[in-house]
Order: C-alpha cells, then sequence, then structure tokens
C-alpha cells in the first residue's frame, strides 16, 4: 500500500478537522485514501481527477463493501480531491 508523505497526512487530518470529521473516523478515512492511491496508480487514473471516483467506487461494490463504507470512501476521496484542488499538498 502506498505510504502517505507525513506533509500530506497532516494536511489531510487537519482538513479532516476542520470539517468536523470524528476523531474515531479519521484512521479509516487515511486508509481509503491509502486505497484510493494505490487503486490509481495500478490503473493508471489520476488521484487528482474526479472521474477517477467512480470506479474505484465500482470497485469497492465488486469487493463487496457495503453502503456505509463506500459513502465513508466517497468522502474522504472529496475531501483529499479538495485539497489537491486547492493545492494544499500532493500526493
Amino acid at each position: 500500500m502506498i505510504r502517505l508523505a507525513q506533509e500530506t497526512v497532516r494536511a489531510f487530518e487537519a482538513r479532516m478537522a476542520r470539517q468536523e470529521t470524528p476523531p474515531a473516523e479519521r484512521a479509516v478515512w487515511l486508509k481509503w485514501v491509502r486505497y484510493y492511491l494505490d487503486f490509481c496508480q495500478k490503473y493508471g487514473l489520476s488521484p487528482g481527477a474526479e472521474e477517477s471516483l467512480s470506479p474505484f467506487l465500482a470497485k469497492l461494490t465488486e469487493k463487496r463493501q457495503d453502503a456505509s463504507q463506500r459513502e465513508q470512501a466517497a468522502r474522504a476521496v472529496h475531501l483529499l480531491l479538495f485539497a489537491h484542488k486547492a493545492g494544499v499538498s500532493s500526493v
């Protein structure tokens, strides 16, 4: 699995705090971000492109992740994409 740079982790954690992501969910959100980045790397997709989210969510469905897990993953990735577009940090 991709190892995120500490700068990226800190920036993402700060964004989760500002968005009031429950502290108990933050480690799971980071996990989803790492899975998403792995997925994009494996399938040659751009992690900064919103179009990459749909195939990722389809893969989660294929892997039998339930709707709440897919929603959580989507929210984490949206937060990452927003941070990426705002130039917070690169991944």
